[in-house]
């Protein structure tokens, strides 16, 4: 029973944790440097089954 404390105390500060750092990168994303990369790309669709 004890060693399912210190398990799930340990899973519950993990998920604080990332919450955190997630929060924090959201709310500060103009201070984070990024280049926006754009790609285009071509495709076919293809012809519909005969049934449809």
């Amino acid at each position: 029973m004890v060693s399912w404390h210190w398990i799930s105390a340990a899973l519950s500060l993990l998920g604080l944790l990332l919450f955190a750092i997630t929060g924090i990168t959201l709310n500060h994303a103009a201070q984070i440097p990024a280049t926006p990369k754009v790609v285009e790309r071509t495709a076919t669709v293809p012809a519909p089954w005969p049934n449809a």
